[in-house]
């Protein structure tokens, strides 16, 4: 009689600890993005539809998955801004803008306390995106957060 409430404890014991670390119970991580001087200027909250928030806490921009490769940045306000490609950013030219810590060899800066998410704002129509070019890795001339206020409403 003891045997099978044993079995049910250890079972019902698997399953919490399984849901507790399938990922399911905490949020994804966020990705911190630094612009070229290696300073952290927004970062990612996959678990939020892919909203890319300054580091003040301001929803300015999302990613969404590309169909051909890697993502599309949108602007809240409906601008296309650029694509997200092996952790970095390219703006319409092609030129890198901000990247995720480890997509290049660069020491990057501390990072602060983020502030809190401010609500998001609704999504506005999108324009039809541009032809995507060549994607070079060399820095843009557009600053970061002149390239992610773009996308702001």
């Amino acid at each position: 009689m003891r045997k099978p409430l044993v079995i049910s404890l250890a079972l019902a014991l698997v399953g919490i600890i399984f849901f507790l670390f399938s990922g399911n119970a905490y949020p994804l991580d966020e990705v911190t993005l630094f612009d070229r001087g290696g300073n952290p200027a927004a970062y990612i909250a996959p678990d939020d539809d892919g909203t890319i928030y300054m580091w003040d806490g301001r929803p300015v921009a999302y990613i969404e998955s590309d169909p051909l490769e890697g993502y599309d940045v949108w602007g809240y306000n409906g601008k296309h801004l650029g694509w997200f490609f092996e952790g970095l950013f390219y703006d319409h030219n092609g030129y890198v803008v901000e990247f995720a810590q480890g997509a290049v060899n660069m020491m990057t800066k501390f990072e602060p306390l983020k502030e809190f998410k401010q609500p998001r704002p609704i999504r506005n129509i999108k324009d039809i995106p541009p032809i995507k070019p060549v994607l070079n890795k060399i820095w843009s001339r557009t600053n970061f957060s002149d390239f992610l206020n773009a996308g702001g409403i």
